[in-house]
């Protein structure tokens, strides 16, 4: 990061810690919901009305993300001492999780597609140990994997409260009292839409309110590219992080009022809803979403 006091810049705003709860009435955002705000007909869909749909992912994409993830915060949760307990459970942990969550999608021979995601998946999580090996991640003074929180910001504006939600993938604290904060990604390629530096805005907001240390390093983890990805951040970009959630509020109050109508952008080839339900999509000429195959 820039060296800019990131605790001395977000304490203007009062920020509260994460043992405080945040009242029912203050709005918040995730990194997730405020992305989808880009269209808020999908918001509406995805967030208000909770669409089963939004629960459909691509096979592969899902599954790899979800050992991933799931075999590190196992790993964890259950302080385990040797790093090979990741190599030896991958298998277990992987056919658990296709037992356990029908909405995956399956192209192509099921069987055959097996195969090859956890393939995929094993050199993954090679590349795991040797870069959890090199971070002396057991030899960290506290270990915070899969960490939640919802927390409010600009906490002067009484009349307007603003809060913001995330789970962070893995926060380590130093011996020396650093932080480093790492999100795990399993794309095959870099681009700004698969990592987008605002996932550690939110981030960094949510920890500071942990009041665990100074944060000395944000990183995306890239086990499937075998390398990491270093965040760097500006006061600047904080800035102007608090002014797009201010935004972001009081355009949903103003969709509540006027309905949620869909705004085409870059968002749409990513969104779920081209089934001729959204008027938009007929314009775009967007080929049919997996969902409908």
């Amino acid at each position: 990061m820039t060296e800019f006091n990131l605790t001395e810049y977000l304490s203007k705003y009062k920020q509260h810690n994460s043992t405080q709860v945040v009242p029912r009435a203050v709005p918040y955002f995730s990194f997730y919901s405020l992305r989808l705000l880009d269209c808020p007909y999908r918001y509406k869909r995805m967030v208000v009305e909770r669409d089963p749909r939004s629960k459909l992912q691509d096979f592969r994409n899902a599954l790899e993300g979800s050992v991933v993830h799931g075999l590190a915060e196992m790993f964890i949760k259950g302080r385990h001492k040797d790093l090979l307990w990741l190599k030896e459970n991958t298998l277990p942990i992987f056919n658990k999780i296709i037992s356990e969550v029908p909405v995956l999608i399956w192209r192509g021979n099921p069987e055959e597609d097996k195969t090859t995601v956890l393939e995929s998946i094993n050199q993954m999580v090679d590349y795991l140990i040797q870069y959890f090996r090199k971070i002396k991640l057991l030899e960290s003074t506290k270990i915070f994997p899969e960490h939640t929180f919802k927390t409010l910001v600009a906490g002067e504006l009484n009349a307007n409260p603003l809060a913001v939600s995330g789970r962070v993938d893995l926060i380590t604290v130093s011996k020396g009292g650093f932080v480093n904060v790492y999100d795990f990604k399993c794309v095959k390629i870099i681009s700004e839409e698969g990592l987008s530096p605002l996932q550690f805005l939110f981030y960094s907001v949510g920890i500071h309110g942990m009041d665990i240390g100074r944060i000395r390093s944000l990183r995306f983890i890239l086990p499937a590219l075998k390398m990491d990805l270093p965040i760097t951040l500006s006061s600047n970009d904080y800035e102007n992080f608090i002014k797009r959630i201010k935004l972001a509020q009081k355009e949903l109050a103003q969709c509540h009022k006027i309905g949620f109508f869909a705004k085409p952008g870059n968002q749409c080839g990513f969104c779920m809803y081209k089934t001729g339900e959204c008027d938009k999509y007929k314009l775009l000429n967007l080929k049919p979403s997996y969902s409908n195959k």
